[in-house]
């Protein structure tokens, strides 16, 4: 919803297919970006990915499997120049929490589509 407050909802949609294989969270149709909300925890982000992957837990071999598939993806988008901007969970949570959000993502999408 913050992303549809910023830029419309003619102009965001949500669960978007990438590729036609993989759902991703939003596209922001005007900038032809997509963007993934990764949790730090379930993405794998939170902790060395050797040590999760040496674990053999059902819970990391979720995580693992989550993670190689988004190297996947990220693969993908930078062979066939895709835009896919990642934003995790707490870096989100952190400009909602200092009541910037609007400001940060804004600030985020402009440098990211200065690179791309």
């Amino acid at each position: 919803e913050y992303l549809i407050e910023l830029f419309g909802l003619e102009n965001t949609k949500r669960q978007e297919f990438l590729n036609e294989s993989w759902l991703v969270d939003f596209y922001l149709v005007h900038l032809n970006l997509y963007i993934e909300f990764d949790g730090v925890y379930w993405h794998g982000l939170n902790r060395p990915i050797g040590e999760i992957r040496n674990s053999k837990t059902k819970r990391d071999l979720s995580i693992v499997k989550r993670y190689d598939k988004d190297r996947l993806i990220d693969k993908h988008c930078e062979e066939n120049n895709v835009k896919l901007l990642r934003i995790t969970d707490v870096w989100f949570k952190q400009t909602i929490k200092e009541n910037n959000y609007k400001e940060k993502i804004m600030t985020t999408i402009t440098e990211f589509m200065e690179k791309a």
